[in-house]
C-alpha cells in the first residue's frame, strides 16, 4: 500500500545514465476548466525508486520500476487512501503466449498527451492482445498516446495488473509483460519471498538475476559560490559499499584533465601532498557541462570498496580552477549529509594553490551495496541535482567596481574580472585576495556604460502554463515579471536594463513542482549579455529557483 508501479524510462534517462530528479508524487491529478492541474489527494514524498539493473544496461524488456512512497503527515499510506491493485501471481497464465486474443476486460488507463495529460483516460475494449513470452512483451491495439508510459495493463474485472505500458508505433502499441522473473523482483522489493513456478517459496537470495549489485547515488550539495582546482572530502560507510563514479559541477564547458585519488582514513592527514594517495582515475580531458548539468566523470575501472564502519577520503584534481564548491559553516570533519548507507563529511578545496576549509563539493557520488548482489538499481530522488541557485563569481561589493567576464584573464583560472569605471585597473578575483594589474591593450577590456542591457530567455517545457518568473530589487520591488500565458515548448525573450549599484533577484517558479527540465521537456531559463555571454542559467529545480545579479 505504499508502492507505485510504472515504467523505468519515466525515472531513468538511458542517454545520460542518470535518474530524473523526482521527489514527489500526486495520485489522480485532473485538469480544471481553465486547464490547470489540480491535486485533490495532495503531494506524497518519493522515498526512493527501484528498478532492475538490466534496464540501465539497455534491455527494454525490463522497462518497469517501483516508487516507494512515504506516508503522509497523518501516517496514512497512499494505498490506504487510493486503493490498490494486485499483480499476477507466479505461474499464473491468463492467456496463452504467442497467440492473438481478445478480452473485453483488459484495459490501459493513463494520461495521454494528445488530451493535454490533464485527465485520466480509459482505453475501453481493445481489438486484440498478444503476449510474447520470449521477449516478455505485451502487444495491443488499444488507442494510446505519448504520455501514457507507466500506465497499467490490467484486467478491470479482477483488478490484476499483467503489464506496464511503455511504447507505441503506427502498427501496434505495447509494454512489458510481468513474467515470473519480474513478479519475483517486485515481490522482493515489497518484502515478500520470491517464488519459482511450481515450487515452494524460497528466500530472495536464491533467485538468480543478471546484472550488478544495487546502485545508488547521493548528492554532495546543492549550491556553490567558488571555483577550485582540487576537492577533498571523507566518506564513511554504514554498510559495505563500493564507490563506482563521481560527478562534479563545472562552471565552463571547456575541457580539462582530471585525476581522482583515494586513501584510507581522512584526507586531512595528507591534504598538502599526494603522498599516501592512490590514483583511481586519470582522464585525458573532461568536457564540462556548465552550471545546470552535472558532469559525470568516467566510471572507476577499479571501484573503491568501503567496509562497514570504515572511512575513505576522495580527492579530485584538475589542471586548473574548474570545480564548483561551497564555503560552509562549521569545521572540516563535520557531518554534511547522510543516508542509510553513507555519511559524507565537510572537506577542503584548493584554489590558486591555497587550501580552504571547510568546503563542500557540488556533485554526485555513485555507489553500490556490496551486500545486495540481486541485480536491481535503487536510485535516490536526488541522484542528479543541479545547484539550487546559480553560483556567483565572487563579485566585490563596491560602487566603483562592476563585473566583466572575459575569456582570458591572464592565467588566473577564475574567469571573472572586475574593473573600475575609469578603466585604469582590473581586479582579478581570487578567494584570498584581489590582485590589481594595469590594463594592457592586449586585454581589450572596455569600460561599461552607466546601465547595461541584458536579455532573459525562457524556454518552456511541455507545460508552459505552469512556469512563472519575476525580477525584483532587494526591497522586493518587482521591476519585470511574466504577464502572458505561455505555450508549451516555446522560447520567450525579454530585454532588461540593469541600473548600476542595484542588486536584482531573478526568481523562476513552477506550479507543479517538477521544475522546467527534464521529465516533461527540456525547459530552461537564462540571463545573458548582448554579446551572448550567459551569466545565469537553470531549469532543474522543484517549485522555485532564485538567483541574484547586479550589485549584490
Amino acid at each position: 500500500n505504499q508502492w507505485i508501479l510504472t515504467a523505468a524510462h519515466c525515472h531513468y534517462d538511458l542517454s545520460t545514465n542518470s535518474a530524473y530528479p523526482y521527489s514527489q508524487f500526486s495520485p489522480a491529478v485532473y485538469g480544471d476548466s481553465n486547464g490547470n492541474r489540480q491535486f485533490p489527494n495532495g503531494m506524497w514524498k518519493v522515498e526512493y525508486v527501484a528498478m532492475d539493473s538490466r534496464y540501465a544496461q539497455g534491455d527494454n524488456g525490463y522497462d518497469f520500476s517501483l516508487m516507494k512512497i512515504s506516508p503522509n503527515s497523518s501516517g496514512q499510506y497512499i494505498g490506504d487512501l487510493m486503493g490498490v491493485f494486485s499483480i499476477r501471481s507466479v505461474g499464473q497464465t491468463p492467456h496463452a503466449c504467442g497467440s492473438s486474443f481478445t478480452d473485453s476486460n483488459w484495459r490501459v488507463t493513463g494520461y495521454p498527451s494528445d488530451k493535454g495529460m490533464l485527465n485520466m483516460y480509459d482505453s475501453g475494449t481493445c481489438g486484440s492482445w498478444t503476449i510474447d513470452c520470449s521477449t516478455t512483451r505485451i502487444s495491443h491495439t488499444c488507442d494510446t498516446f505519448s504520455g501514457e508510459s507507466g500506465s497499467p495493463i490490467y484486467d478491470q474485472s479482477t483488478r490484476i495488473i499483467y503489464g506496464v505500458h511503455t511504447s507505441g508505433s503506427s502498427s501496434a502499441n505495447g509494454g512489458v509483460y510481468l513474467n515470473d522473473d519480474k513478479v519475483n523482483y517486485i515481490n522482493s522489493q515489497l518484502g515478500r519471498t520470491t517464488v519459482t513456478s511450481g515450487s515452494a517459496a524460497v528466500p530472495r537470495t536464491s533467485t538468480s538475476y543478471s546484472g550488478s549489485s544495487s546502485s545508488e547515488s547521493i548528492a554532495l550539495t546543492r549550491s556553490a559560490t567558488n571555483i577550485g582546482s582540487e576537492i577533498m572530502f571523507d566518506v564513511k560507510a554504514k554498510v559495505k559499499v563500493r564507490v563506482t563514479q563521481l560527478a562534479v559541477y563545472m562552471k565552463s564547458t571547456s575541457s580539462v584533465p582530471i585525476t581522482v585519488y583515494y586513501r584510507t582514513g581522512s584526507y586531512a592527514a595528507q591534504s598538502s601532498s599526494l603522498s599516501g594517495w592512490t590514483k583511481i582515475l586519470q582522464t585525458g580531458s573532461v568536457t564540462g557541462k556548465g552550471l545546470s548539468t552535472a558532469t559525470y566523470l568516467p566510471a572507476f575501472s577499479s571501484p573503491v570498496t568501503i567496509p562497514a564502519g570504515n572511512k575513505v577520503a576522495f580527492r579530485i584534481v584538475a589542471s586548473s580552477n574548474a570545480f564548483l564548491y561551497e564555503a560552509v559553516s562549521g569545521s572540516s570533519g563535520d557531518v554534511l549529509k547522510s543516508n542509510s548507507n553513507l555519511v559524507l563529511y565537510k572537506g577542503a578545496a584548493k584554489a590558486n594553490n591555497n587550501l580552504y576549509s571547510p568546503r563542500v563539493m557540488t556533485g554526485v557520488l555513485k555507489y553500490k551495496l556490496v551486500s545486495n548482489e540481486s541485480g536491481e538499481d535503487k536510485i535516490t530522488s536526488d541522484k542528479s541535482i543541479a545547484p539550487s541557485s546559480s553560483p556567483s563569481n565572487g563579485q566585490i561589493t563596491n560602487a566603483d567596481i562592476t563585473e566583466y567576464s572575459i575569456a582570458s584573464n591572464g592565467g588566473s583560472g577564475i574567469g571573472s574580472l572586475l574593473f573600475n569605471n575609469n578603466g585604469a585597473s582590473i581586479a582579478i578575483h581570487t578567494e584570498d585576495a584581489s590582485t590589481v594589474i594595469t590594463v594592457g591593450s592586449s586585454l581589450g577590456v572596455q569600460t561599461k556604460s552607466a546601465s547595461e542591457k541584458v536579455q532573459l530567455s525562457i524556454v518552456t517545457d511541455h507545460y508552459g502554463s505552469e512556469t512563472s518568473w519575476k525580477i525584483y530589487k532587494a526591497d522586493k520591488e518587482v521591476v519585470l515579471q511574466k504577464t502572458e500565458v505561455y505555450g508549451n515548448d516555446k522560447l520567450y525573450t525579454y530585454d532588461f536594463e540593469m541600473v548600476p549599484n542595484v542588486c536584482y533577484t531573478l526568481e523562476v517558479s513552477d506550479l507543479f513542482g517538477d521544475g522546467m527540465c527534464c521529465a516533461f521537456g527540456k525547459g530552461s531559463y537564462s540571463l545573458s549579455y548582448p554579446n551572448g555571454t550567459v551569466f545565469i542559467s537553470g531549469g532543474i529545480f522543484r517549485y522555485s529557483q532564485a538567483s541574484t545579479f547586479g550589485a549584490c
